[in-house]
């Protein structure tokens, strides 16, 4: 059975990404689309209006590798300058980083796409004359032969429940059952020198998870941004706070891990209602229905879970729709496009 030639990737993050790239380099015609702004997902950069060159990497600060082909890749992509590996006190084997930021992984990884839609807000998927269509704020997009959800799996739930398709009932309520913990991650910028305290720290104790001097990674310039990420349990708690809330509740610790008084007004917020999934979950979910050509991928289907997770779970995804393991090695790229995968 040969593969569906017309693929749509709705969500761009790191494991849509490595998908679309994967499929596009074994010359199947793929389109991403995302919600956002820029692709990435939550391997994702803050820059500061006000200030140029102060930024917050509030996603994923920094990730681990450990598959032998996510970390050949790596190396590859290190000899490149596009990430570099970062060893900070108290971690016993490298972390890594893209360069010269985060946003830089997702815009390697989006170069080059047949389509990358960017701010497309999709509404409903439908299954129909044996093909998938799109609905939303983009209007009807279609046919495609195959569709792969990069998606949290309560937004993919709400999707494959809203597309009416009986035969997706079962994929529905099992993705519905994936829980995943959100995290609220707070950005600062300090000039007085407090920005030499530490470089990345895991708290024993406090609502903070993590905290990370962003100056201290590869690359990057010294003006005293910090990143904390919260923790699960108190994100969860006040999952539905204000912004102005989180700050005035996170500042205190912020205050103790700096040695110096931070102020609410001082911290930028954000909430990411998806953070990571549960170790409780039960196994991974059977992803994919290959009879209706459809396919999820994400962090949260991989064990190792991060952007080495989501990684893998989008080149596993896309070596199911191309009949898992594909034969032979991918067909030469088009004359002037890079092969990453």
């Amino acid at each position: 059975m040969n593969p569906p030639t017309s693929i749509l990737i709705i969500g761009a993050g790191i494991a849509g990404l490595a998908a679309a790239r994967t499929l596009q380099d074994h010359g199947l015609t793929v389109e991403v689309c995302d919600k956002g702004r820029r692709a990435g997902g939550r391997h994702a950069l803050r820059t500061s209006r006000s200030a140029p060159g102060m930024q917050w990497e509030h996603g994923a600060p920094a990730f681990e590798a450990s598959d032998p082909r996510f970390l050949h890749l790596l190396q590859a992509w290190e000899a490149q300058g596009r990430v570099a590996a970062w060893l900070p006190d108290g971690v016993d084997r490298p972390l890594w980083v893209a360069t010269p930021d985060a946003a830089a992984l997702g815009d390697l990884l989006a170069a080059e796409l047949n389509a990358l839609h960017l701010q497309w807000e999709v509404e409903r998927i439908e299954r129909r004359d044996d093909a998938w269509w799109l609905h939303g704020a983009p209007g009807t997009r279609g046919p495609f032969e195959a569709l792969v959800l990069n998606l949290p799996p309560a937004q993919a739930s709400r999707l494959l429940h809203a597309s009416g398709c009986a035969e997706l009932k079962g994929l529905a309520i099992a993705t519905e059952g994936v829980v995943m913990e959100p995290c609220w991650a707070a950005m600062l910028a300090r000039s007085d020198g407090s920005h030499s305290a530490f470089d990345r720290l895991v708290p024993a104790a406090g609502p903070i998870a993590l905290a990370v001097r962003e100056a201290a990674k590869p690359g990057r310039g010294d003006l005293g941004c910090f990143t904390f990420h919260a923790t699960a349990e108190f994100s969860k708690t006040h999952l539905e706070a204000t912004k102005q809330d989180v700050a005035c509740l996170l500042a205190p610790a912020v205050s103790r891990l700096l040695g110096t008084t931070v102020t609410a007004d001082e911290l930028m917020v954000h909430r990411w209602r998806y953070a990571r999934a549960m170790s409780a979950n039960p196994p991974p979910v059977a992803a994919h229905q290959p009879e209706l050509a459809l396919y999820l991928c994400g962090d949260w289907l991989s064990a190792e879970g991060g952007i080495e997770g989501a990684w893998l779970s989008g080149i596993a995804a896309a070596g199911r729709l191309l009949g898992d393991p594909p034969e032979g090695p991918p067909p030469p790229p088009p004359s002037g496009q890079q092969t990453l995968f």
